[in-house]
């Protein structure tokens, strides 16, 4: 069984408030004002998620830890949704991962915190809506479950998805075991299906970091399809030369935001394990 314990994240002159399940050698950091987003997850002090140096302490849009998109995932044409004949600039991967969220309950069993519309929101999303997110640390599981409700009188139209960074020490031998419909390196255009299995490798002459984009199986709406990443110790093992990103999205943003529609499903879930 995982316990609780609070504590501070400083650097750079910033401090933020920090929570952690542990359980035996694991543990699991959530940021609850950094968007609300998963920021540590180790095993014997061994890190295997990413924080990109002074991008974390800054009021960029966070590009390391585990953000969570919503209501877009990717970018609309020109930066803006149209909704009603009006236009709404918003930031590519939406609004969840820059604002911070609400600690609505947090013990021994998971970490649960909220995000309700304010001002700031409802400039660039006219819609009501009440996101949960509930962080569990079980053994080397890490369980990541969102929810999406609609508190408002019209059709709320929305795609949600996490984009974890795992540190790996090359990006070689690195595979992810997801439950998903598509699976490509660019958000553009026709997905290809997904392979069975999902493997990152470096091309030739590329950076240091990768990205990948998979298409979440639309999940039932009474019971969500675990995504799961799976990873050695081999392959993720603490580095600063190499990242691994990987991008989960339920559905392509093309089809999210069709006006007046609403989104396909309530929630989304995504679990990490260590082996």
């Amino acid at each position: 069984m995982s316990t609780l314990t609070t504590g501070t994240y400083e650097k750079y002159g910033v401090s933020y408030k920090t929570l952690t399940l542990t359980d035996g050698e694991y543990t699991f950091t959530v940021t609850p004002e950094k968007g609300g987003m998963a920021t540590s997850f180790t095993k014997n002090g061994d890190e295997y998620l990413w924080l990109r140096d002074k991008n974390f302490e800054s009021t960029d849009r966070p590009r390391c830890g585990i953000p969570i998109l919503f209501p877009n995932c990717g970018k609309p044409d020109d930066g803006v949704h149209h909704f009603n004949g009006a236009a709404y600039p918003i930031e590519v991967h939406g609004l969840a991962d820059l604002v911070p969220w609400q600690v609505k309950s947090a013990d021994d069993t998971a970490i649960e915190l909220t995000l309700t519309p304010n001002g700031l929101t409802k400039f660039v999303y006219p819609f009501d809506f009440a996101l949960t997110m509930r962080y569990t640390l079980t053994g080397s599981t890490a369980t990541l479950a969102l929810t999406v409700a609609n508190t408002g009188d019209k059709a709320l139209p929305f795609s949600v998805g996490f984009h974890p960074y795992f540190a790996a020490s090359k990006l070689d031998n690195v595979a992810f075991d997801i439950d998903a419909a598509t699976c490509s390196e660019s958000a553009k255009g026709e997905q290809p299906a997904a392979p069975k299995t999902i493997t990152l490798t470096r091309k030739e002459g590329s950076a240091d970091s990768i990205r990948l984009m998979t298409g979440v199986k639309e999940p039932d709406r009474a019971s969500p399809t675990p995504a799961t990443a799976t990873r050695s110790r081999s392959a993720l093992t603490r580095a600063f030369s190499a990242t691994a990103c990987s991008g989960s999205r339920t559905p392509r943003a093309s089809s999210a935001w069709s006006p007046g529609t609403a989104g396909p499903t309530p929630s989304t879930r995504q679990a990490i394990t260590s082996s």
